[in-house]
């Protein structure tokens, strides 16, 4: 993996595709017991988006913060990187 942070700021994580409720779309959200919470959506490739609503995946994550006044402090993984299909 290769990214402008250092690398010691990336993390691996368990996320689950799910509906936002609010946005009416399909995006990635951590586990419950993960280090971030549950609700904080995770900025990803297409192809993740894509997997069928209920599955869990394996993968990288840095925190990223709002470009605008608009967004909220959000999770990131490049769609680069790897992941893991776990279920």
């Amino acid at each position: 993996m290769v990214g402008r942070r250092d690398s010691g700021e990336y993390q691996e994580i368990e996320a689950v595709v799910k509906e936002d409720s609010i946005l009416k779309r399909v995006r990635l959200y951590p586990v419950a017991g993960q280090p971030f919470p549950e609700e904080m959506h995770i900025e990803c490739s297409k192809k993740l988006r894509e997997l069928p609503i209920g599955s869990k995946v394996r993968i990288q994550v840095v925190e990223k913060s709002p470009k605008s006044s608009h967004d909220t402090k959000h999770l990131y993984s490049s769609y680069k990187w790897k992941y893991e299909l776990i279920e």
